[in-house]
């Protein structure tokens, strides 16, 4: 059987292969990185307190995470995710003028449910940049609701 006698190896020999491997950490390392950022991104939305990611769960499903502002997206851990949530879609005729094509996202929490509604057609009182709404609903009752804009 052959043995390995590292004294006999030509000079930096060892420094070599401590660096090969140090190398192959860091690329495993990178690999798990990127396969953690490589999320298929939904939504970057923002209320005129929370900026949102609505990012893919896997399954269908989505998951919702919202840092509070002034807190950018990715900026530390959100200040709330909430996964398993549901995405949908609609086409309705609201009247003449307007064909209205709908999307949206439900999440829940507990008691928590948070409903986003993106639309085509402005309704009465909406902010000229506003895409939709985001309400808040806890133990069923309606608590919040925000104008949602996309990020600039």
């Amino acid at each position: 059987m052959k043995t390995f006698d590292a004294t006999k190896q030509p000079k930096g020999y060892m420094m070599r292969k401590c660096l090969v491997a140090i190398l192959a950490c860091m690329v495993m390392v990178s690999n798990a990185i990127m396969a953690d950022s490589d999320e298929t991104i939904y939504e970057i939305l923002q209320t005129s307190k929370h900026n949102i990611e609505i990012v893919d769960g896997g399954n269908d499903t989505c998951i919702y995470r919202v840092w509070n502002k002034p807190k950018q997206i990715g900026q530390g851990q959100p200040d709330l995710e909430i996964a398993d949530g549901t995405m949908w879609g609609r086409i309705s005729v609201t009247d003449i003028a307007c064909m209205k094509g709908a999307k949206g996202y439900d999440f829940k929490l507990k008691n928590v449910e948070i409903h986003i509604t993106m639309d085509d057609c402005p309704e009465k009182g909406r902010p000229k940049n506003a895409i939709g709404t985001l309400d808040v609903s806890i133990n069923g009752k309606n608590r919040s609701r925000y104008w949602i804009y996309t990020t600039p």
